[in-house]
């Protein structure tokens, strides 16, 4: 694997001397002439295909992340249960970190237009690790929803930085199974972590797991100020100012509308019929088949075996097919999931089709990561990528709430086939209005994305 252009060139360049034998003499010189050059912007095709680079400024600190993540998921409902919490207190207090996420995306790429991805970077997670190490001492209801909230922004900080990363680092052609790994982490995280949490909250009380996801941000914030490089934007480290980032926000959101508004709306329904999933199937295994929460949690763990193990072949699709060639599949594959899924009558039959939908969310891993990095023009990377995360986080808020309203406007069943159509106009959304960003920039399309 090696750049175009590096080894044909001497032989486009010297067609006709007479000697054979002075001809690689003189040939040799000009490959080694342009080594060097992508090394200054981008690691070398034989170290992106192998990962090395990327393990410790961006693979470590995302399965940190995972992992904390992870831990929280059964530990802070029960602990408000705990409290004596209501239903309605415990949904508002889960989602403040998404709501967080979604508040402090735009400002939170203004931050990185000033300041270095390093410093970016290294600035969230100190606010993640003050307020995990909060919550485990803060016990009033509002108390707890502040301090995730904010760690829902500091959190977005550190996945902004992240993103600029992939962009900014890994090359195009290696970059869809450079980011798929970032969702096995995610995946392998959601597995491990709560096993994790429950067993720590179980052996020593509650605070005990919200002092182990702050030293997992504390690993995280060291790894990062250790080995992931400064980076700063063309722009970056003047005077920030709210008015001109502002106006940069509105000439790109301008600039690239069509795009914006069709990749983001694909992508915000792709994030809603994620969070559908994760949603819908324990309220129809409870609510229609009647399952116990121990058949529940089984059926979640074999969708989730299926979605982590398929993380890998996501990106070796995006990276020799296309983007679109893992998205369109995975979406399709999801669509009739939810399209049989009233169908089924037993145990065995809704994990067959939690299975159906782990795998296809499987192979769409990374995708969104990958499409965002794709599209990011370079002199507008940072605002154009904050608009992006803005469209991905309102679909991680709206998506299950969306289930819930679907399912109490009609009831369980039909709901399923109405989220089979969120999934059926993602589709089209891709396919019609999304260019292919394999091996090409945002710049190679001009029809489809300009005025």
């Amino acid at each position: 694997m090696i750049y175009p252009g590096q080894h044909p060139t001497p032989n486009t360049q010297h067609p006709t001397p007479n000697t054979q034998h002075p001809t690689p003499n003189t040939q040799h010189p000009t490959p080694n002439t342009q080594h060097p050059t992508p090394n200054t912007q981008h690691p070398t095709p034989s170290m992106i295909s192998s990962f090395r680079p990327l393990i410790l400024p961006l693979f470590l600190p995302s399965l940190f992340g995972a992992l904390l993540l992870g831990i929280v998921q059964p530990v802070l409902p029960l602990y408000l249960q705990s409290g004596g919490a209501s239903l309605a207190v415990i949904g508002t207090v889960i989602s403040a970190r998404p709501l967080g996420a979604l508040i402090f995306g735009l400002p939170g790429s203004g931050i990185l237009s000033r300041y270095s991805m390093r410093k970016t970077t290294m600035g969230g997670l100190v606010v993640v690790v003050f307020s995990l190490l909060g919550m485990s001492r803060v016990t009033a209801f509002w108390g707890l929803f502040a301090l995730w909230l904010l760690a829902g922004m500091g959190l977005s900080l550190f996945e902004i930085g992240r993103h600029q990363f992939i962009a900014h680092w890994i090359d195009n052609r290696f970059r869809g199974r450079a980011v798929s790994v970032l969702g096995g982490s995610a995946r392998l995280g959601s597995t491990i972590g709560p096993a994790v949490g429950g067993l720590a909250a179980e052996a020593y009380g509650f605070d005990v797991p919200f002092l182990i996801m702050a030293g997992l941000a504390l690993c995280s914030l060291v790894v990062v100020y250790f080995f992931l490089p400064e980076l700063t934007e063309p722009g970056g480290g003047r005077e920030f100012s709210l008015t001109g980032y502002l106006g940069e926000l509105r000439e790109t959101a301008w600039i690239y509308r069509r795009l914006l508004v069709a990749a983001g709306s694909a992508q915000l329904i792709m994030q809603m019929v994620r969070q559908g999933r994760q949603v819908f199937i324990p309220l129809f295994a409870s609510g229609i088949l009647g399952l116990n929460v121990a058949n529940v949690g089984l059926v979640m763990s074999i969708g989730s075996g299926f979605d982590t193990a398929f993380f890998w072949t996501s990106g070796i699709i995006m990276d020799r097919f296309g983007r679109k060639a893992a998205i369109i599949p995975g979406l399709f594959v999801q669509l009739l999931g939810f399209l049989i899924m009233p169908f089924t009558f037993s145990f065995w039959s809704l994990a067959a089709v939690s299975a159906f939908l782990g795998f296809g969310n499987g192979i769409t891993s990374g995708t969104m990561l990958t499409l965002g990095a794709d599209l990011a023009p370079e002199q507008r990377r940072v605002s154009f990528l904050g608009i992006w995360r803005l469209s991905s986080s309102l679909g991680f808020t709206l998506g299950p709430n969306a289930v819930g309203l679907v399912a109490q406007w009609f009831t369980l069943s039909p709901a399923s086939w109405v989220i089979s159509a969120f999934a059926g106009t993602g589709i089209f959304l891709f396919w019609r209005f999304v260019p292919e960003t394999l091996e090409q920039k945002l710049e190679d399309h001009p029809k489809k994305i300009k005025k």
